[in-house]
């Protein structure tokens, strides 16, 4: 599962502060335990080619925590001078750390812990015209393609 994180703050400090959070996350044994944490690919037109210090991402390969890296965050946010906020990205969720509240720290971990372990597949028949799945798309039970 991939997971985007963004550190938001003043622009001459975010750099800095990515780097700090990815660091605080290496060295967290919950979050790093099941998590390959890293800097992207500058992806950017007519950026230099490099390492993108503007965002952070996650990848899990297996069961992964979202409370621990949910708590490791806010934990960090609250060391740093100014708090700055951070945006976890997954699949279709986005949730912002920025108050430091219980609230907000259950609200993000409850959003991210309902969404799937995998990402949805979507229906692709395959060539022969099957569903994909072994089936021949013969049966009379089967609902047509365009239902949901």
């Amino acid at each position: 599962m991939d997971i985007r994180l963004t550190v938001q703050g003043e622009v001459h400090n975010i750099a800095q502060e990515s780097l700090s959070l990815r660091r605080w996350l290496v060295h967290n044994p919950p979050v790093i335990s099941s998590a390959e944490v890293s800097f992207p690919r500058s992806t950017r037109v007519g950026a230099q080619p490099g390492l993108s210090l503007e965002e952070i991402n996650v990848i899990t390969q297996n069961a992964f925590s979202f409370a621990a890296l949910v708590v490791a965050i806010d934990t960090w946010r609250r060391q740093r001078k100014g708090h700055p906020p951070v945006t976890i990205e997954c699949q279709e969720v986005r949730v912002r750390l920025s108050e430091g509240t219980p609230e907000e720290t259950e609200e993000a971990i409850r959003s991210l812990n309902a969404l799937p372990s995998e990402p949805p597949v979507p229906h692709v028949p395959s060539d022969d015209g099957s569903a994909g799945d072994g089936s021949t798309g013969d049966d009379a039970t089967e609902e047509p393609d365009d239902a949901c």
